[in-house]
């Protein structure tokens, strides 16, 4: 069967639904050079984010990607601020030729401060007709069950650990439910997973809150 390079969408269930940006990653990038895509995983902010000290983007709302950002391979000191108050700074390891999510988000605390996740764009080719689906816990809860149509296919992930499946293209439902319990904490939201696209799905936010 012939095989097809990714594009990629993205999801964030923050208690509802909210529909991300979706786009195409074309991942031949210089060989100097990263991308990275910025998803602001703190749903009562707006933040601004500079790399090594220079702006990439500001007033970006919870809930949000930005992207693509184009910056020099190595370890980038990627800083978040809110009104002019730094919220986190992180030292981020970027490989040459790679593609990332940079996420900020809540600790498994709601009260503890901010981190920042870096997450790899997955971009080999697949089957056709297969979709690829990664799914992100960056919610501020412990390890968490993910659930698609209300079965387990990512079990005890926690804060900021993700998985990567090949699957059909089709409609699933996706929702997280604490490890080894029933009651759903965030979600559910359907999923369409369509040919050649890596889905990114996240869980952001307190739980029950925002």
């Amino acid at each position: 069967m012939g095989h097809r390079a990714l594009r990629v969408t993205r999801i964030a269930v923050i208690g509802g639904l909210f529909a991300l940006l979706a786009t195409g990653i074309t991942p031949s990038v210089a060989k100097a050079y990263t991308t990275i895509y910025i998803v602001q995983g703190l749903p009562s902010r707006t933040v601004s984010v500079s790399v090594d000290g220079d702006e990439v983007v500001g007033d970006l709302a919870g809930g949000k990607v930005a992207g693509p950002f184009w910056v020099k391979s190595g370890t980038r000191s990627v800083t978040f601020s809110d009104g002019g108050q730094t919220l986190v700074t992180s030292k981020v390891k970027l490989p040459a030729g790679s593609n990332s999510e940079i996420v900020v988000h809540l600790p498994a605390s709601p009260t503890g401060d901010p981190v920042v996740t870096r997450f790899d764009n997955n971009l080999q080719s697949i089957q056709r007709r297969k979709a690829a689906m990664a799914v992100a816990h960056v919610a501020a809860a412990g390890p968490m069950d993910i659930r698609v149509d209300k079965k387990v296919v990512f079990a005890n992930v926690a804060v900021g650990e993700y998985l990567y499946k090949v699957v059909p293209a089709m409609t699933n439902s996706v929702d997280f439910v604490r490890t080894g319990k029933s009651k759903v904490l965030l979600g559910p939201v359907d999923v369409m997973l369509e040919p050649a696209k890596l889905t990114w799905v996240f869980a952001i936010g307190r739980p029950g809150k925002d």
